[in-house]
């Protein structure tokens, strides 16, 4: 089974995609962490429609600590050691 990743940028757009996530039954909304640090009520939205939520692109500790705090345990980044 594949699980489909949403990619949005903006709050805008997460509520956009995010019926269709939850209609695809296996998916993720991936977004740019500073809409999920301006808006934490989003990944709360999103787990209750069955929804899990990761954040893109974390490159330092400081950042990573403020997503962490939120409930996000997904996220990409380019520098995955300064991450850490």
């Amino acid at each position: 089974k594949i699980t489909i990743g949403y990619l949005v940028g903006t709050e805008a757009k997460f509520l956009e995609m995010l019926d269709l996530a939850a209609s695809d039954g296996n998916a993720v909304m991936l977004s740019d962490y500073n809409v999920l640090l301006n808006k934490p009520s989003l990944v709360e939205l999103s787990r209750s429609k069955g929804v899990d939520v990761g954040a893109w692109t974390i490159d330092n500790a400081y950042i990573l600590q403020k997503i962490k705090s939120i409930g996000i345990t997904r996220f990409m980044s380019n520098r995955i050691k300064e991450a850490q």
